[in-house]
């Protein structure tokens, strides 16, 4: 059951990445988009969470310093996805990132835990390694820059750990609930993100960028934000009960399908050939992660 729902959260999760470009593209011209929606999201998010905890958020030092680790990952995380989308194609961020985010957690257990990976286990983390290889190595046409590949492969090591500090988070003993988890998060978050705005700019004008956004643009960086918070959620239980580099290696491939599929026909981007080999070796990869 817990395989299938896998599969179920990275086909949702895998479309929320065009919310986010939507986002970006259309607010473009304001150049405190990204301070806005940090700030947006952050404060909805937090009242999200506490809500979806009804409201009783109890706080242990476990759980103190989990979400301080993971409200830093997010933060870098948020400020280089944004950066990433202005140098590289979705495709590649997907490819790119969700590698790095099946390595580290595979090396993680291989190394720290008592998990035993069986061979098929093992070449799917292949075949994603090898997915990233046919993007960087062989790509003649130089779709993606230095300082994109760069960029994005720091957002993948910001993924790749924040995974292994959710699955850390799932099994450590004595921990609260998964919803004070990621309630707390958002509380060290904050500071974090208005910490960072105000050294570039000032309130007033993160005010007026605010009336310069439209409607419907609010509406597609929160949706991003119910959905990928949503599904983090989901993940720690997940988690419980399968391996993370499984749950990795599901949720990156089935991302790089999605991400692929919306490079082609919604953003009109060139799908090369190097990309459409990353695709196979995914969709192989999700299928030995399953043996």
């Amino acid at each position: 059951m817990y395989y299938i729902l896998a599969l179920i959260t990275a086909v949702i999760s895998g479309f929320t990445p065009a919310l986010k470009k939507n986002y970006v593209t259309n607010t473009k011209d304001v150049k405190t988009n990204g301070d806005i929606y940090l700030i947006v999201n952050i404060s909805a998010a937090t009242l999200y969470f506490f809500l979806l905890s009804g409201c009783n958020v109890p706080l242990n030092l476990p759980t103190m310093i989990f979400s301080m680790v993971f409200a830093l990952f997010g933060y870098a995380s948020v400020l280089t996805g944004l950066v990433a989308y202005n140098y590289a194609a979705v495709v590649y961020i997907t490819v790119i990132s969700g590698a790095l985010g099946t390595i580290l957690p595979f090396l993680y257990e291989l190394i720290f835990t008592d998990i035993v990976f069986t061979p098929q286990k093992i070449i799917s983390v292949f075949f994603r390694v090898f997915a990233i290889a046919v993007i960087l190595l062989f790509n003649r046409e130089e779709k993606i820059s230095k300082k994109g590949i760069l960029i994005c492969l720091f957002f993948g090591i910001i993924g790749g750990a924040s995974g292994i500090l959710v699955r850390m988070y799932a099994r450590f003993p004595g921990v609260e609930s998964d919803g004070s988890f990621f309630f707390w998060t958002n509380v060290f978050h904050f500071p974090l993100i208005l910490w960072g705005v105000l050294k570039k700019t000032n309130i007033k004008t993160i005010v007026s960028g605010m009336k310069n956004i439209k409607w419907y643009n609010y509406a597609f960086a929160l949706s991003s934000m119910v959905i990928n918070n949503a599904i983090t959620f989901v993940s720690i239980e997940i988690m419980r009960h399968i391996s993370g580099t499984v749950y990795s290696v599901i949720n990156g491939s089935i991302h790089l399908l999605a991400s692929a599929f919306m490079s082609a026909f919604i953003y009109k981007e060139s799908v090369t050939m190097q990309t459409f080999a990353s695709v196979i070796l995914s969709i192989v990869a999700v299928i030995l992660s399953l043996i």
